[in-house]
């Protein structure tokens, strides 16, 4: 999976717009301008709030921020469409108020995300100017399911053996300033290839029975180390990744790396 460096922090396939680098759409793009205005122009110049079960059209202005958002989704996904996965407390968005996780983005600034790919995507929501507009339809049946883990992810064992001057052959990362910390790589000779089940973006859950599921990345990555011999890590995969893994696509990592990677 490529990583993706803005503004000297990586993003390991992520779709995370929290903390990007301004880039100005030019003249030449896809934006029917014409048409956006004749949208915006409907709503009065009135907050308009986001109803279940209908398209809207609603303008955020960032103000300097980012949209503070993160997506999964796409054309070449389970899920077919773009959907918000988080909204972050310190960004645009949030300060709006009106996004929520689990709303589908239709279109980006009058340029259509029907059909397009989730890197794709991305990048429409990465050049965005100060004002941006969103055509988003919420659903709440979605918006349910991604608030129940149940419903999104897997949950198992895996048992590795840490061999004296070894370690189990994974490397973590954490996400900036949050508890939850994630398998970033898989290092090839390593416990956790032979063994064949972790994969990139794998969330640690517990470590030889220990939760550490709301734990930091410096605490996880000290538990890890001080184990020896047999390992048990209890381990969530978010189920949209692993149909994108397995589809070899890395569309749906969610996961923003902001700390140096923990070799283990």
């Amino acid at each position: 999976m490529e990583a993706i460096t803005l503004n000297s922090r990586k993003f390991d396939g992520s779709s995370t717009f929290g903390i990007e680098k301004e880039v100005q759409m030019s003249d030449s793009g896809d934006v029917n301008a014409e048409d956006l205005k004749r949208k915006l122009s409907q709503q009065n110049g009135s907050v308009v709030g986001i109803e279940s079960g209908r398209e809207t059209l609603i303008e955020i202005d960032k103000d300097g921020k980012g949209l503070g958002l993160s997506i999964v989704g796409g054309s070449d996904t389970v899920l077919g469409t773009v959907v918000i996965h988080e909204v972050y407390p310190d960004g645009a968005a949030a300060i709006d108020g009106r996004l929520k996780p689990g709303d589908q983005v239709l279109e980006v600034n009058g340029v259509s995300l029907r059909g397009v790919s989730h890197e794709q995507a991305i990048l429409l929501l990465r050049r965005t100017p100060t004002k941006v507009s969103l055509l988003v339809y919420r659903d709440v049946n979605l918006q349910l399911s991604l608030l129940d883990p149940t419903q999104i992810y897997n949950i198992f064992e895996v048992e590795l053996t840490k061999r004296s001057g070894r370690g189990l052959g994974l490397s973590i990362v954490g996400r900036k300033n949050e508890p939850g910390v994630y398998v970033s790589e898989v290092v090839k000779g390593g416990a956790a290839e032979a063994d064949g089940r972790l994969i990139q973006g794998d969330q640690i859950l517990a470590v030889n029975g220990r939760d550490v599921a709301s734990s930091m990345q410096e605490d996880v990555a000290a538990k890890l180390k001080a184990c020896t011999g047999r390992v048990v890590l209890k381990v969530g995969r978010w189920k949209l990744t692993e149909t994108a893994n397995k589809a070899r696509s890395g569309a749906d990592a969610k996961i923003q790396l902001s700390t140096p990677n923990d070799h283990q």
